[in-house]
């Protein structure tokens, strides 16, 4: 099976965009239309106000919106796995290498969207930072998500940030029929030497 190969794209850096200029924030309720505003204008899978609504109001996520001083400009929807809030980081690994189970708490990206008139001026980057850092401040090992094989530019994204390729989902997404690449992003090295 091919895949394209992340190392052969081309990452593209842009610095136009002043980091104090957009901040990010968690995501509100009240944030919803203009999430499905930027989830239409993207053309990212469907989800219904209520799914929003649902996941916003989920504990184990990490819901962030970017914001300017006078706009909504992106957003990023992650749930997490795995969470056992009574133990440390270290007992958990000790636990899972007695055990052999994978219950390193995992983050899994299901969307995320930058305003088109926002787009290529780093708050994707600043959206994933941001991310990447709560998963490291929940202890989670991994970071997960699924983009469209086609999706070169989601591709280019996500490697420029450290993501790989690990398999891929047949027939995974509609509207078009198409293939899913699954990519992962790894926090920390839990493996024993």
């Amino acid at each position: 099976m091919f895949f394209p190969s992340i190392n052969s794209m081309r990452f593209i850096k842009k610095n136009t965009l002043d980091d104090a200029a957009c901040s990010t924030r968690i995501l509100k309720q009240a944030d919803i239309k203009d999430v499905m505003r930027l989830q239409k204008d993207s053309g990212l899978s469907h989800w219904s106000f209520e799914d929003y609504q649902k996941h916003i109001a989920n504990e184990n996520s990490i819901n962030l919106a970017a914001v300017t001083k006078s706009k909504f400009v992106g957003f990023i929807i992650c749930r997490l796995t795995n969470l056992n809030k009574t133990d440390n980081f270290e007992t958990q690994i000790c636990k899972n290498r007695k055990s052999n189970d994978d219950a390193i708490p995992e983050a899994e990206i299901f969307n995320i969207a930058v305003d088109e008139n926002f787009q290529r001026e780093r708050i994707g980057t600043l959206l994933i930072k941001k991310l990447i850092e709560l998963c490291r401040k929940q202890m989670v090992g991994s970071v997960w998500l699924e983009v469209r094989f086609s999706n070169f530019k989601a591709l280019n994204f996500y490697g420029f940030h450290g993501f790989e390729i690990v398999y891929s989902r047949k027939n995974y997404y509609h509207h078009p029929l198409e293939e899913a690449l699954v990519m992962k992003l790894d926090l920390v090295d839990v493996k024993q030497k």
